[in-house]
């Protein structure tokens, strides 16, 4: 599409070094937080939807831990390739469809979830992009939408370690999050900064060596404080710390 901010030859670099690999989300707090919140108000024994599932950790996440009947979909091949063997590799099931969202590869009203990480905030009309996910969601449906919190510690750090990715960001605050969906007309919506510090990514504008380090850095930080802080039952979802906002909301009946 041409509002896109990216290319696939774009994310053909992010992922060129990317292997499926086995999960384990319990030394992301943000994660720990945000699932707290999904226990309360997500349906069981529901249909998902990942819309930008390449290489996701997330299908398999809500396969196991809620039981769902996961797909994604994506664009990009290679993404779609490493999903599917994310699946595999930790003991889930699923559906991946390689195709262009805007092209309807999916029948309308399908699903009683619909799920994007990271994707909205590389489109300029981020707009346009929910259009799509929220014809996807049944009536009554949950869209759950996360974005990387770029306001904050999280950009600071981006813009000094990885420009070339920084660039292909549409940023979104909170406010701006909540306007989308509110213009969406989507029900019962819940805005929040979600988690304390974590890099969303390191991407394809850092060389090899950095990459290592930084990820280094970014895991041990990460296990550290979601051990102090799930230890103290803390919640810290701050503008500047959190590395994540995620938006949910309903579609009317």
């Amino acid at each position: 599409m041409t509002f896109e901010l990216t290319t696939k030859a774009f994310w053909d670099k992010m992922w060129s070094n990317t292997s499926a690999k086995k999960f384990d989300f319990k030394d992301k707090y943000y994660i720990y937080e945000l699932e707290g919140m999904l226990k309360k108000i997500l349906p069981e024994n529901a249909s998902f939807l990942e819309v930008g599932c390449a290489a996701s950790g997330w299908l398999p996440y809500f396969y196991n831990n809620f039981g769902y009947e996961v797909w994604g979909i994506d664009y990009f091949l290679k993404g779609c390739f490493l999903a599917k063997k994310n699946l595999e590799l930790n003991s889930a099931k699923g559906n991946i469809i390689c195709g262009d969202i805007f092209e309807h590869p999916l029948k309308y009203e399908k699903f009683d979830v619909v799920f994007s990480s990271g994707l909205i905030e590389h489109f300029t009309k981020p707009d346009l992009v929910l259009e799509e996910l929220i014809s996807f969601l049944k009536p009554g449906g949950t869209l759950i939408t996360l974005i990387p919190n770029l306001n904050g510690l999280n950009g600071l750090i981006a813009r000094m370690t990885d420009k070339v990715s920084f660039v292909k960001h549409n940023i979104i605050d909170k406010a701006g999050l909540r306007y989308l969906y509110n213009s969406a007309k989507l029900q019962r919506v819940s805005v929040e900064y979600i988690g304390v510090y974590g890099i969303h990514g390191i991407g394809c504008g850092v060389n090899k060596h950095a990459k290592s380090f930084l990820l280094f850095m970014r895991d041990s930080a990460n296990y550290c404080l979601t051990s102090i802080f799930k230890g103290l039952r803390l919640s810290c979802n701050f503008k500047f710390l959190s590395p994540m906002i995620v938006a949910i909301g309903e579609k009317g009946q």
